[in-house]
Parts: C-alpha cells; structure tokens; sequence
C-alpha cells in the first residue's frame, strides 16, 4: 500500500511529464521526455533561478537524466517494482518499445507561468531532434565536467552550460545559501 504523501511526492516528478505528452499530442520517446525535461530546467536555470522539476540530473552514457523521473518511466516499463505501478499506469501507458503517452490530462495549476514557457521553449526546440541530435545537444559543459557516470550533475555547471554568465552563478549561489540557511 501507497501513502497519499508517497503519491503527492510521485506527482512533482509525473506533471512534467504529462505536460510534454499533453502539449505534444502523441506518443512521446522516453529519451525525448527526459531531454525536453533537462534543456527545460537548464532555461529555468539560466533565466529565472529555478527549475521545472524538483529532480536532479545524473551523469548517464546517454546524456543527462533526470533521476526520479527515469524512475517513474521504468515503472511504466515493468522495470521498477518499488514504485506504485498500478497508479502510475492510471495516468501513463507505454507505447510501443520506448515511448509513452498520456492517459490524464495534466493539472496546469501546479506549474508557474514561468515554467510553463521553459517547458514550452524546450519542446518546441527538441521535439523533433532524433536520439544522435539530443545526445550531441545534452552532451554539453556541464555533462563533460561531472567525471563518473551516475554522478550528479552540478546545477550550477547544468545553468553554465545554458548560457549562465558568471554573475548569474553567484547570483543563484547566493539566493541557495539564504533559501537553506537556518534562521535563529
């Protein structure tokens, strides 16, 4: 048995990717999803210090990757036992051999405006981007600097590689230390 609070956790990291398969219309590859979602995030970065999504990006042979999420998608799969399969399945169905599509349209209250348009600018970029196309794109500063594979991938070094200047990374460094620092 699932907790509400497992299945609230599980919907910061499905929404996104409702999202792409909403707006796209069809069924969507899983490689396609996890890039649309890091080049989303890398312009939420760069522009507005933040993120689409609450994950974090690993160092993986095929590019960046977006832990939890990947999680969620082998789940679909067959492939992740530990997850909730009988609701994730309420919501995604994988499509032939590795993509999927919607099942539920997504809740756009739980996105800012600001989201939305990254999420929006990224899909319009790489939607039609083939698998050679996404892994020369993702392979970018930010994957070449993370040394081991499965490593994560710095977030700074993710907004770097988007186009970040130097005052953009001290800015966002800044505005991290105050966010976690503890108030007495």
């Amino acid at each position: 048995m699932h907790s509400i609070d497992e299945k609230y956790s599980i919907m910061k990291f499905l929404n996104p990717i409702l999202y792409i398969l909403n707006r796209v219309g069809k069924p969507v590859n899983k490689y396609n999803i996890l890039k649309i979602l890091y080049f989303a995030d890398q312009k939420c970065l760069v522009n507005y210090n933040q993120k689409v999504t609450e994950d974090w990006y690993e160092k993986n042979e095929y590019g960046p990757v977006a832990y939890h999420t990947y999680d969620l998608l082998k789940a679909v799969e067959g492939r992740n036992q530990f997850l909730p399969v009988d609701f994730l399945s309420s919501y995604l169905k994988k499509v032939g051999k590795h993509s999927f599509k919607a099942l539920q349209k997504v809740d756009l209250e739980e996105f800012t405006t600001v989201q939305i348009e990254c999420l929006n600018e990224a899909i319009d970029e790489n939607i039609g981007l083939n698998f050679q196309q996404l892994l020369d794109k993702s392979h970018d500063d930010a994957y070449n600097v993370t040394e081991a594979l499965y490593q994560e991938i710095d977030k700074y070094e993710i907004a770097k590689a988007g186009g970040a200047n130097d005052e953009q990374i001290a800015y966002m460094k800044e505005m991290d230390k105050i966010q976690n620092s503890e108030w007495a």
